[in-house]
């Protein structure tokens, strides 16, 4: 327990210590200082849990179709753009591997794109974030529920540390594998808006087991640095294991209760 305790109080001192963040992205917008989105995460907590179903209780739910629209499409272009950049940056020369990539710390216009791509997927975990809004806006609070605040959140922590610390290397593949997913996801979101056939339809089913999917990948392609050392922090990876573990863990049992088999009443 010592151990755990003192590997835990490390890290903290890691993060925190400006001296350990990467020089290159320091100042960049929502990267410079940990205050900023720590303050965020508090202030989305408490409107979820507190302050938007107080404000809701007396009202009724608010008409959000036509920005839900707005939203969903803006998500879908931005989850695509997300994919893409990635794949351009790193995959289309063929020199970025997929079982184990360092991270190039120069100057270059590859490095800067790379970085690029990390902080552009961090923003993306920011703008989720009205997910919920909407949510508690429409009065859909059975929604807003532990895994889906806690996905969010974790989210925002992943794509912080990203950009702040490793921008770059193998873990620009979670920003490519999360930001398909979620252009799948969002154009479910618009198609059931636009036709309730579609949230009638058993889709919703399909889209949690992709999400299931994608965190299945994401843990053995985090786990592959400990069995092939490229020169990647590991730290991340010791990180990000375990909570996606935790996140496959929490999907299922979503999946189980949602979609398992009920018994038939007599």
């Amino acid at each position: 327990m010592a151990q755990v305790i003192t590997g835990v109080v490390n890290i903290t001192n890691y993060l925190i210590e400006t001296d350990h963040t990467d020089p290159r992205t320091r100042d960049w917008f929502w990267t410079g200082s940990l205050w900023r989105p720590f303050l965020l995460m508090c202030f989305y907590y408490y409107f979820v849990k507190f302050l938007g179903p107080w404000f809701m209780k007396n009202r009724q739910p608010y008409n959000l179709d036509t920005v839900l629209k707005v939203y969903n499409v803006f998500q879908i272009l931005y989850s695509a753009f997300g994919v893409y950049i990635v794949i351009k940056v790193c995959y289309m020369d063929g020199q970025y591997s997929l079982i184990c990539q360092p991270i190039d710390k120069r100057n270059t216009a590859q490095t800067y794109a790379e970085m690029l791509c990390v902080w552009y997927y961090y923003m993306a975990k920011i703008t989720d974030l009205l997910d919920t809004v909407f949510f508690i806006l429409r009065k859909k609070f059975k929604q807003a529920s532990f895994l889906h605040v806690y996905h969010h959140t974790g989210m925002i922590i992943t794509g912080l540390i990203g950009t702040r610390y490793v921008p770059g290397g193998h873990a620009v593949s979670l920003g490519a594998v999360n930001s398909f997913v979620h252009a799948i996801m969002y154009t479910y979101y618009l198609l059931s808006a636009l036709d309730k056939k579609f949230t009638e339809a058993k889709w919703k089913r399909y889209i949690t087991q992709l999400q299931m999917v994608q965190f299945v990948c994401l843990i053995v392609h985090f786990s592959l640095p400990f069995l092939f050392p490229c020169g990647y922090p590991l730290w991340p990876c010791a990180i990000i294991v375990p909570q996606y573990i935790f996140m496959l863990a929490l999907f299922y049992d979503f999946y189980r209760k949602a979609y398992g088999n009920k018994p038939k009443q007599t």
